[in-house]
């Protein structure tokens, strides 16, 4: 496998020759904005029907987030073959932008395949080899989305802990600064409304002490992921 030496184009710049929009380089992979414009064949999940004799596609639909509402699936482009060798490139698509494809920067080269069969094995290795890219990146998006939706937990939790004193503060603040006095005779002549005022105040104490044990724990989780994942996790936490 070759690293890829398509174009030296940078991010948004279209090729007449080949109406690709590439985008730049980035951690190894690049992205093709159109599929259909590239002007070069290529296979996706719903194209698979007359690979080999209607033979099933080798492609899956991954999910990426826990909701399961988005998925990733292989994509295989054929470039052009050079000194004979037959060349592809390995990548993915997500379901709300199929027309676009992420692709990896390593070309996957074959032998010059000696007839049309032959190709089609080829070309069904490297639908494999797609698969397995679209399997390992949608664990990674999985991973993300998991540690942001910690984050994010922990940060609601966080918000309902701040709220919560306010009230419980508020709330002794007022009883601290109501004359005896005067508060005695409020429990006489009212006594249902002075036990509910009482009862809410234990209440709301008790709500605090668990929302800061469960935000305690969810807080807890920033570590189980780390690296990375740590990022994602602060940006759920920060989100709201």
């Amino acid at each position: 496998m070759n690293d890829i030496d398509l174009y030296p184009l940078s991010s948004g710049v279209t090729t007449s020759k080949h109406l690709i929009i590439w985008g730049a380089d980035h951690e190894g992979y690049r992205w093709c904005e159109n599929l259909e414009a590239s002007g070069l064949d290529w296979w996706a999940g719903s194209h698979m029907s007359h690979v080999n004799g209607n033979r099933r596609s080798p492609f899956n639909k991954y999910y990426t987030n826990g909701c399961h509402d988005e998925t990733i699936e292989g994509v295989v482009m054929k470039l052009p073959s050079k000194r004979g060798v037959l060349r592809f490139l390995i990548g993915y698509s997500d379901s709300f932008n199929s027309e676009a494809a992420r692709f990896s920067t390593t070309i996957a080269e074959f032998p010059k395949p000696k007839d049309e069969y032959q190709f089609n094995e080829q070309l069904e290795e490297a639908m494999k080899m797609a698969d397995e890219e679209a399997r390992w990146a949608a664990e990674g998006m999985r991973e993300e989305s998991e540690a942001y939706d910690a984050g994010y937990s922990a940060g609601v939790l966080d918000v309902d802990c701040t709220d919560a004193k306010k009230e419980l503060v508020a709330l002794l603040k007022e009883r601290r600064e109501f004359p005896p006095d005067q508060f005695d005779l409020f429990r006489a002549q009212a006594p249902a409304t002075a036990k509910f005022v009482r009862q809410n105040i234990v209440s709301l104490y008790h709500r605090l002490v668990d929302l800061r044990e469960e935000r305690d724990t969810e807080m807890g989780t920033r570590d189980y992921y780390g690296g990375d994942k740590a990022n994602v996790w602060d940006h759920g936490f920060s989100a709201h």
